[in-house]
């Protein structure tokens, strides 16, 4: 299991389903995924983490977590959708 599952299923028992940490945890798997070149895994996780970013105690990371989505839509041809992650 990854780690970052791992610490999600934990925060999962001591964290509201929409807390930061939570989107957070779902963000580095996709990324982990991201990295491991599978996309189909890797989207549904950054996509399901971007909205809970927003809220995050630490700066940057919802920029961080907008970044992987446009690197995944540029990576698989979806520039459309990678615009609407950019940061400008």
């Amino acid at each position: 299991s990854l780690p970052a599952a791992e610490a999600q299923r934990m925060l999962e028992l001591s964290r509201p389903t929409d807390h930061w940490q939570l989107a957070m945890a779902k963000n580095l798997q996709g990324a982990a995924f991201l990295g491991l070149r599978d996309y189909k895994v890797a989207e549904p996780l950054l996509l399901a983490s971007v909205g809970g970013l927003s809220g995050a105690a630490l700066p940057g990371l919802e920029a961080q977590g907008r970044g992987r989505l446009a690197e995944l839509y540029i990576i698989t041809g979806n520039y459309e959708e990678a615009k609407k992650y950019r940061s400008n």
